[in-house]
């Protein structure tokens, strides 16, 4: 397996909305960017954007923006894909 480091860029969205989810939500979601093992897939409607699982019910909505850097868009409830 092979381990790249990468980055994390919050958008100032994203840091807003981060204060959004329960205090659980947002530990787990700390936990899960810190070590980066998100369950990630493409975005189908919107092209080079990934989602990834923080709960149920919470996503985090992010693109590589070049190297090693992850910018971190959007963090919400599942309705922030209607959003983008």
């Amino acid at each position: 397996m092979i381990w790249m480091k990468y980055r994390l860029k919050p958008t100032k969205v994203f840091q807003k909305n981060l204060k959004r989810p329960t205090r659980d939500e947002q530990r787990r979601a700390a936990r899960k960017l810190n070590i980066l093992i998100l369950r990630a897939k493409k975005v189908k409607s919107l092209e080079g954007i990934f989602e990834c699982t923080i709960s149920d019910d919470i996503r985090v909505l992010w693109k590589y923006e070049g190297g090693a850097v992850i910018l971190l868009l959007d963090i919400g409830r599942h309705k922030i894909l209607d959003k983008m």
